[in-house]
């Protein structure tokens, strides 16, 4: 998507996750299927090197249920 780090993302640092951050914030990237897994991954990745842990499937569902917009039929 955004990312000029040539690593995967599960061998991410923190700087890389912030550059990555502000890149797709600087060009207003849109939710949708192909950009989906890749700001998941880079989520988990954040929880992860933050708090030491992966997320839980269900906070990933509750993520992806916050995500995922359905126009004009609520959340």
């Amino acid at each position: 998507m955004t990312s000029n780090v040539e690593a995967p993302i599960k061998q991410w640092t923190a700087d890389n996750i912030k550059s990555w951050s502000t890149a797709v914030r600087r060009q207003n990237v849109q939710i949708n299927n192909d950009t989906l897994s890749e700001i998941l991954a880079v989520i988990k990745r954040g929880v992860e090197l933050s708090e030491g842990f992966v997320p839980r499937d269900v906070q990933i569902l509750s993520i992806l249920s916050l995500l995922s917009k359905n126009d004009g039929h609520g959340r």
